[in-house]
């Protein structure tokens, strides 16, 4: 299925926000994340009846294709900026 996410957002696994941001428009990859970069001791409940749980602790393997990278909307900061402006507040 075709699936969306905000990067930094956490709304991915890190697993898979580390290998997206890494990947180009088109590219294809399999992933592996051990459980601390995967689902971790909650596991993952199916959403739907025709799916299967994660159970928990579980290491994982995804097959990832980047279809497409959507512009950010309206005056969201960029990623570099955010960085940059942590490691200013870590510093001031």
């Amino acid at each position: 299925p075709d699936i969306r996410y905000r990067m930094g957002e956490g709304e991915a696994v890190p697993m898979l926000e580390l290998a997206l941001r890494h990947m180009k428009e088109g590219e294809e990859a399999e992933i592996f994340g051990s459980t601390n970069m995967a689902f971790g001791p909650a596991g993952l409940r199916a959403a739907a009846a025709d799916e299967k749980a994660i159970p928990p602790d579980s290491d994982i393997n995804m097959r990832v294709v980047l279809h497409e990278c959507l512009p950010l909307a309206g005056d969201t900061p960029v990623w570099n900026d955010m960085i940059q402006e942590v490691t200013w507040r870590k510093t001031n």
